[in-house]
Parts: structure tokens; sequence; C-alpha cells
């Protein structure tokens, strides 16, 4: 008994030491994280500058030893860009060192929105700072004085002393090199040259202020409108619009031809008030007179049509028309025809009687659907439903055999987006009933569109045919704009029967742009910009429009000017020119403010403006 009483103490006594240890253990890990997190912190502190946030002069030996081996390794170009603030003793002594603090704070940050993920940027002293390029000293030189001519911009906002300027100084890293000390000093001299250059009297002008004046002389001369720029993307945008100037453009939707051309649209504008940018208070009327230099087509004149082009490069124009006219040359200019009228078969007394507008509208397209008819041979309706949807659809395929690359819808010129999906048996109902004479009821009538138009998109899908439709308010004194909102059409787009079709919705959707453009996550859905981009909104409200657009759905927007001859004395010309310049500039301005605020990167921007300003609608038609 004494033994096993004396192992079972034992056991117990073991026990109680392991636990303690295992409780010593634990409390040591714990201390020993702490520990672990002090030294972090501690390093951290020891390669940080405590103001900025910046990396400092101990941790730039390490960087730098380490770039210049691996720009070495594999050939990379390396340079050193110097940066100074401009008589910073003076706000010290003057405003006090808390201002000092917040101006060296300011000039971290910005210089920091300007550098990119492979640079590393470094407090070296007082008002110094050093960024290590991965480029050749040339590019690094047009980077530091785009930044130079950029920082007084951002001046006011931030409550400092509007005379703040930074100089510059640049030099290239060697790749024989083993130390980081001479680029350094090299560059730190170029920076004291270009401080001496600016500071000379007879020069009054900053860098910067020189730039942005001869940025803005040719908006100044031409009196045009212009996008306004954030401060911190105005360099990048200086540099962004050239380059976008550049690009060909496809206009997908536009109305080329003269103002008593009866061709040039199936449903022309009834009269009424237009927007502001279309009336005679524009100034941007003459900004586009000027710019287009007296170029104006004329009749019998195809060669005018494509100096226009040429004029505003633009490599291929889309043709909004009942008929193509000789005057367009077919290799620049692409012909959409209009397809509405095959839903008014029938006597449209009851629907012209509704208001001044159909009264306008109705009569011709009852005509031109009756054109069709003739053109076919045809002197009364077919016998039955599907005989006329027969005849329907030969006349789309003789509309493509003509050249035809897609269908236009602007229905909702005549009735709301609200289609129901009714069977072949009631829309029979409603053509055997009316095809000879009678008005249909609002009712009937609408049960024949509703089928009539599914039928005409899933025409659309077979033959190839994109769904063009007009999708923004309109003119007139009766048009609805609550009828017109594109959340109506999601039961069409969103429908798998007609995934072999592509739609295209005009102008894209506006007021509803904002809704507009979930639509197009479908794949066989786009946007198209004219009118909202043309002469609804001055460039810089479209910006905002191109920019929630470019945050979403890139790749599914596309540029169109919606040019039209407003009358004898306006023709197409000036809308074109209005669409060419809005999307442009507004264009720029919007991913110049995209890679500011860092959603994308500068490489980004132009692939994004090939894609809206041509590449993506061309790539429709192939």
């Amino acid at each position: 008994m004494v033994p096993t009483a004396l192992a079972a103490i034992g056991i117990v006594a073991v026990a109680g030491l392991l636990a303690q240890l295992w409780r010593v253990q634990r409390a040591l890990r714990v201390v020993e994280r702490e520990l672990r997190a002090v030294r972090a912190e501690m390093g951290h502190a020891a390669i940080t500058d405590p103001l900025t946030g910046l990396y400092n002069r101990r941790l730039l030996k390490q960087v730098a030893s380490h770039q210049i081996e691996h720009h070495r390794r594999f050939r990379l170009p390396l340079c050193v860009v110097y940066i100074d603030v401009d008589r910073f003793k003076e706000i010290n002594d003057t405003r006090g060192h808390a201002m000092g603090d917040r101006v060296l704070r300011h000039v971290a940050a910005f210089i920091n929105r300007y550098t990119r993920e492979a640079d590393y940027l470094f407090r070296i002293g007082g008002d110094e700072f050093l960024v290590l390029m991965s480029c050749n000293a040339h590019e690094g030189l047009r980077r530091a004085r785009e930044l130079q001519a950029a920082f007084p911009r951002t001046l006011a906002q931030a409550d400092l002393p509007l005379t703040l300027t930074v100089s510059v100084g640049v030099a290239d890293v060697p790749t024989d090199t083993k130390d980081i000390d001479a680029p350094i000093q090299q560059a730190d001299a170029r920076m004291y040259e270009d401080k001496r250059r600016r500071s000379q009297p007879g020069a009054p002008l900053t860098l910067a202020m020189l730039l942005l004046i001869v940025a803005a002389v040719p908006a100044i001369l031409a009196g045009q409108s212009r996008p306004i720029v954030a401060p911190a993307a105005a360099a990048v945008y200086a540099r962004l619009l050239p380059r976008i100037e550049q690009i060909k453009l496809f206009d997908h939707h536009a109305h080329p031809g003269f103002a008593d051309d009866p061709e040039v649209d199936a449903a022309p504008v009834p009269s009424g008030s237009l927007p502001f940018r279309l009336g005679p208070g524009n100034p941007d009327w003459d900004a586009a007179a000027r710019a287009l230099g007296g170029i104006r087509p004329k009749r019998g004149d195809r060669a005018s049509w494509n100096r226009l082009l040429d004029r505003l490069g633009i490599e291929t124009s889309v043709a909004n028309r009942i008929t193509m006219s000789d005057d367009l040359d077919p290799a620049r200019f692409k012909w959409v025809f209009y397809a509405d009228s095959f839903l008014f078969p029938f006597d449209n007394a009851g629907l012209a009687a509704r208001n001044a507008d159909q009264a306008a509208f109705m009569p011709l397209q009852t005509k031109l659907v009756q054109r069709f008819r003739a053109q076919a041979g045809l002197t009364t309706w077919p016998a039955s439903l599907a005989d006329y949807l027969a005849f329907v659809s030969r006349t789309l395929e003789d509309h493509k055999r003509r050249g035809a690359i897609a269908m236009k819808f602007e229905v909702a010129y005549f009735r709301t987006f609200v289609f129901d999906d009714p069977s072949r048996e009631q829309a029979s109902a409603v053509y055997d009933k009316y095809r000879a004479g009678g008005v249909p009821s609002a009712g009937e009538y609408n049960t024949f569109q509703d089928f009539a138009f599914r039928f005409l998109i899933a025409e659309g899908g077979r033959l190839h045919l994109p769904v063009h439709i007009h999708s923004s308010a309109g003119a007139g004194d009766y048009f609805s704009i609550s009828g017109v909102n594109v959340l109506n059409l999601e039961n069409i787009l969103r429908d798998p029967r007609y995934g072999a079709t592509t739609f295209v919705l005009i102008h894209g959707g506006y007021p509803f742009e904002k809704e507009a453009i979930f639509l197009a996550a479908m794949k066989n859905v786009y946007l198209d910009s004219s009118a909202t981009g043309s002469f609804l909104l001055f460039p810089d409200a479209f910006k905002d429009v191109l920019r929630l657009w470019l945050t979403k759905y890139p790749d599914k927007i596309t540029f169109g000017s919606d040019a039209f001859p407003l009358d004898d004395q306006i023709g197409a010309e000036r809308v074109y020119w209005f669409g060419v310049h809005n999307a442009r500039t507004a264009l720029s301005a919007a991913l110049a403010e995209m890679i500011a605020a860092r959603e994308i990167r500068e490489a980004q921007a132009l692939p994004l403006a090939r894609a809206y300003l041509h590449d993506t609608a061309a790539a429709l038609y192939k």
C-alpha cells in the first residue's frame, strides 16, 4: 500500500510541475511575440521617416544596392530623381514649423501619387526627396517635369502657400556602377542648376504656369468647351490628350445627309425645345466652324464627305438612313436601316390621334412599311401572320444583301419599352382582324407589336444583324421619359431566346445611364455614347459618365456622334465635330482622373481609349 500511495503522490507532483512548465512556456511565447512585434516596430521606425511615412536615408543604401544589381543583371534602365522644395527655410522662418511640417507631408504625398509601384521614394533630408525610377534619365526627366508642373495646382485645395514650387534634377545610374553616391551627387547638382535657372531675373513665369498657359491656348483661341480636370490629374491629362487625338474613330451612330433629304431619318424629330448645346447661344458652334476650316459636304461630291471624316480623324461612320446615298462612300460609311415600320402595318389613325408628335410620326411609318410592301411586289398585306413574317424576313435579308450592317429601332418615340410576351395565336388574331382594314385598339396594337418586335430581334440574331435601339430621352413635346427607361428592356435583353442577337443601346440610356451600364454585363449588350456625349452634355459632365462606365464594363462601351443636319445653315459636319471633341477631351479627362486615383495604371489608358473610340464597335461588324 505504501509504495502505491507514494507513486500516486509522485504522479500528482509531476503533473503539477508539467502544468506549471506549460504555463511558463505559454507566457514565454507571449513575451517572444511581443518582443518580435517591438523589434519589427523598431526596425520599421529605423527605416521610415516619422513625419512623412516615407523610407529614409538609412534604407536608401540597401535598396539602391539591390536595385543596381537587379537592373544590371536584367539590363534595365535606372535613374535617380532629386526633388527639393524651393525656399523652404522661408516657410519655416515666416510661417512656423507647423506649416513647414504640413508642406513636407503634402510634398511627400504628392510625389507618392506620381510614382509607380516599381519606383522607390525616400525623404533623405529636411526638404529633399529622392526617387529611384525604373527608367532612363530622359524618361525620368519628362516625368519629373510633369510632376514639377502639376505641383502648384495642388496647393490651393491643401490650403498651402501658393508660391511654393519644387526643383528637380535627374541622373542615370550606369549599369557598371558599384555605388549610388555618384548618381545622387550628379542629380543633386542638376537640381541646383534647375533651381538657379528658374530663379533668374527676367523669367517670372514658372514652368508650371507656362505649361498651363500652353495647354490652355487651343481652347482659349477656339472658345470651345472643355472638361475641368482634377489638379492631381492635370499633368496626365495633358500627356494623354495628344495621344488620344491620334486614335482613328469608329463612329457607331450618325445620320449623314442634308436637311431636306427625306432618307436621313424615318422619324425626323418634331419641332420643339432644343437642348442648350444645339441652341444658338452655344459658343461651340463657332469653335466647330473654325476647327473644320471651311470643310462642308456637298451634294454629288462623295470626296467632300471623306474629307470631313479625314479632318475629324474618323475612319468609319455608321450611316443611319432609310436608304444609302450615292454621296456616301461605302468604304467609309456603313449603312444601318430602320425596322420600326414593320410594327405598324395596320390603320394607324388611332395612334396618330394621340398627340401632335404621333400625328407627325405615324404617316411616315405607314408610308415606309407600304413602300417595303410595294418593293416586295405586294398590293395588300399577306393573308396570314406567317406570310407577313415571311415578308418581313425577306425584306431584312434584302437589306443585308444591299450592304446593311445592322437594324435600328426608334420605337421609344412611338411607345414605351414595356414589351409583353404574347403568343403567336394572340398576335395572329389581331393580324387577321385588321390586316384588311379597321383601327386596332391600343391593347390590340400592343399585342401585335410585342410579338413582332420579338420576332424582329430574333431575326437579327439569325441574320447576324445587330439590333440598335434608341434608348435615351428624345425630342418632341410628348416623348415619354419614364417609358424609355432602359430597365424596361431587361426582360428582352436577358431573355435566353435572344442570346444570338447583339444589342446596342444607342445614346447609352441617358438619363438612366447609371442603370444602362449594368445591362452591358450581358455578353451581347453594348452601349453607344452618341447624343449623350455629343450635344446633351458638355465635355465636363460627359467625363463623369465615361468614368462611371469605364470603371464598370469598359469593353462594352462605344463612341458615336449622332451627327445630323440641323437645318440648311448648320449641317451634320458641326455635330460630327461636337461628338469628336466631346469624346476625345472627356475620355482623356476621365482616364487621367482614374490614373490619378490609382484606379488604373497609365499603361492601361490608351488600350481603353482605343477600345471605346474604335475597336469594340468595329469588331461587331467583322
